[in-house]
């Protein structure tokens, strides 16, 4: 285990909360989160036209029924498998933030995953919950899994967590948005 692992799980604060797979009941919180990131620049500006809303609160209920989802890939449409999950505590809407992950490309599994969303709650904030978030999933990846990232230019935070815990910038695109990648 790495240093910055290692680092967390001795501070106390690692253990309020965890994370665990998304029931339905727990989308309307991610895609209230999707929402306020999309205000902020975090995701793109696409998402606060309501039709594009009821088309995440569909993907993210048919990858929480195992049913996967359609995306863009490196060969055309692609169906991926997915998960959703939910960073938070015990208590009833103790929800902090959510992560929303794919298979990096359609058929790859656990060995090429991508995050492709990932938020936490304004009232949540600069607490340190995001890092604990982005660390509690790392102790969940296979060792040898190849994880993939991209971040919009105003999600320095993000940004900043994904490169403290190992993850290097492989490309910066002309928009500013830079994607990233790590091997566990």
């Amino acid at each position: 285990m790495n240093n910055f692992l290692k680092e967390t799980i001795r501070k106390v604060n690692f253990f309020r909360y965890f994370l665990r797979a998304a029931a339905p009941v727990d989308i309307d919180f991610a895609i209230a989160q999707v929402i306020e990131g999309a205000k902020l620049g975090h995701y793109d500006k696409s998402i606060l036209k309501p039709s594009i809303q009821r088309n995440y609160r569909t993907m993210f209920h048919e990858v929480q029924n195992g049913l996967g989802i359609t995306m863009p890939g490196s060969k055309g449409l692609e169906r991926k498998s997915g998960k959703l999950w939910l960073y938070g505590g015990k208590k009833k809407n103790r929800n902090v933030g959510f992560l929303f992950v794919t298979e990096k490309n359609q058929g790859s599994g656990e060995k090429d995953i991508e995050i492709l969303m990932a938020g936490i709650c304004t009232k949540f904030r600069n607490r340190g919950n995001g890092t604990n978030m982005i660390k509690k999933f790392l102790l969940y990846c296979p060792k040898g899994t190849k994880l993939y990232a991209r971040c919009y230019a105003p999600s320095e935070g993000m940004y900043k967590i994904l490169t403290e815990a190992g993850f290097s910038t492989i490309n910066i695109k002309p928009s500013g948005t830079r994607e990233l990648e790590k091997r566990t």
